[in-house]
């Protein structure tokens, strides 16, 4: 049995662990199902091949159907899903530099489902509405 460590979000236990890097990699499971569409943990590598090909009308309509659910409301969840990664990926990172690269990641990540730009202030912003208090560093 492989040991996980958990943290607590939106009354729910998510599991996640560290890389040989030592970076924070949160079950995607748990957030997909914490977010409402459970459906697509089977399909998590088909998820990330069309993020990797910048291709988020092909996610969305792929995850619609898997989920029997319209776009709007997939996109929406998906978005969440990112949001609430990239929080748990920053918020247990152990240095300053994996923070940021945490950040510079999970920005990307948001604006390529979004498929638009979104300044860093409002995925902030969002952050905290999922109850993570992330602090940008300055350059």
């Amino acid at each position: 049995m492989k040991y996980y460590n958990t943290i607590n979000i939106q009354g729910k236990e998510i599991r996640y662990n560290y890389d040989k890097e030592g970076r924070a990699v949160p079950m995607s499971g748990d957030i997909l199902r914490l977010v409402g569409i459970p459906e697509l943990i089977d399909g998590i590598d088909e998820l990330y091949g069309f993020m990797e090909n910048y291709d988020s009308e092909g996610l969305l309509k792929w995850a619609s159907y898997r989920t029997d659910l319209r776009c709007p409301f997939v996109k929406n969840q998906l978005y969440r899903y990112f949001l609430i990664d990239m929080g748990i990926r920053i918020h247990c990172a152990n240095q300053q530099d994996t923070k940021n690269d945490e950040w510079l990641s999970g920005v990307h990540w948001i604006q390529t489902l979004l498929d638009d730009f979104t300044t860093e202030k409002t995925i902030q912003r969002e952050m905290e509405k999922e109850g993570f208090n992330i602090q940008l560093i300055e350059a």
